[in-house]
């Protein structure tokens, strides 16, 4: 909620300093992961409230696929008028240029922050049985076992290459 607040203060400072009204036509928040999840939930969230308060549309539409790239893509790709705006998580513009040797994107340059909406803690766990008690013993065990550990990723996983 607290990110939520900050975004909703975020526009209205950007639209009181600009003389022209926005939005004067529909937005679009593109989710880069498929409906009912925590980023679908919170861009309809988003989107009731700001059709609300400006009196305009603000429509979700998802584009999921390639753990976030391809909304990613198309927004990248759209017109840079604020009228289409890209709702991801950390695979997109983290996780993917470290998993996928090119990007149709450039995730630095071809957006424009806006501000954070949710905090999401990220947990590592490991078997209980796994003779590791750190980060660094993680490490040093699967670099030793190359190929004959496996894991579980909600996100984008690294593609048999060995690039990982």
């Amino acid at each position: 909620m607290k990110g939520l607040l900050t975004f909703v203060i975020g526009i209205a400072i950007c639209l009181a300093s600009h003389a022209q009204e926005y939005p004067v036509r529909p937005v679009r928040i593109v989710v880069a992961y498929p409906p009912g999840g925590n980023t679908d939930i919170v861009a309809r969230l988003m989107a009731d409230h700001f059709s609300r308060a400006w009196g305009k549309p603000v429509l979700v539409e998802n584009r999921a696929g390639a753990g976030g790239t391809v909304g990613a893509d198309h927004v990248a790709k759209s017109a840079p008028d604020g009228y289409t705006i890209l709702l991801a998580a950390l695979a997109t513009n983290a996780t993917a240029p470290a998993v996928y040797a090119r990007l149709p994107y450039d995730p630095v340059t071809d957006f424009a922050y806006i501000a954070p909406l949710t905090f999401t803690p990220n947990v590592l766990l490991v078997n209980s049985k796994l003779p590791v008690n750190s980060m660094k013993d993680l490490i040093a065990h699967v670099r030793a076992n190359n190929g004959k550990l496996n894991y579980s990723s909600p996100g984008v996983s690294p593609p048999a290459t060995g690039r990982h």
